[in-house]
């Protein structure tokens, strides 16, 4: 019996750092690192959501155009500003904006509801690896998604998108 307990102890722990080992390739990004580094920025709130934080979000982003990228999301990284955080947030955005330049600029919204911009990392075959919104009005904010996400998943997101804004509702401010 001791010796099973200690068998199955060990494959937790194998488990364990392959599961930390594969966030931790992740997170390794551009855009996950600039995050990382603005993380105790005055007036700012980070978030690092996966494994069981990331199943309770998913109830979030049900409700959100990302419902179409759901099912291949492996992390969600949030940083956003509280509204007397103007100075820092507009530093933030100017930063931002200039990590972002190696990314490929996917799509931008700009209407009565919110300013926001889409980019994407490198397509790798037929697969985009991270997906990163930064929302500049009314608050500012960016999310980077993490997971394997297809052009077709990416325009179904955006369809969604249209409609929802269409209905007067507003991205993925739900989240």
């Amino acid at each position: 019996m001791k010796r099973f307990l200690s068998i199955i102890t060990f494959l937790a722990l194998v488990l364990m750092c392959q599961c930390f080992s594969a966030h931790a390739k992740n997170g390794n990004s551009r855009a996950v690192q600039f995050l990382e580094a603005k993380e105790g920025v005055k007036g700012s709130k980070y978030m690092d959501i996966h494994g069981f934080m990331m199943k309770v979000a998913k109830a979030k982003i049900k409700k959100t155009p990302a419902v179409a990228i759901m099912d291949n999301i492996e992390c969600l990284y949030m940083f956003s500003f509280k509204d007397n955080a103007k100075a820092e947030a507009k530093a933030f955005v100017t930063a931002a904006e200039k990590m972002l330049k190696s990314y490929t600029k996917a799509s931008e919204v700009k209407d009565n509801i919110s300013h926001s911009i889409i980019y994407l990392d490198e397509l790798d075959g037929n697969v985009y690896h991270e997906i990163v919104m930064l929302v500049t009005w009314p608050n500012v904010s960016m999310m980077v998604f993490q997971g394997n996400f297809t052009e077709e998943s990416l325009r179904q997101m955006e369809e969604i998108s249209k409609k929802q804004r269409a209905e007067g509702k507003g991205g993925l401010s739900g989240i």
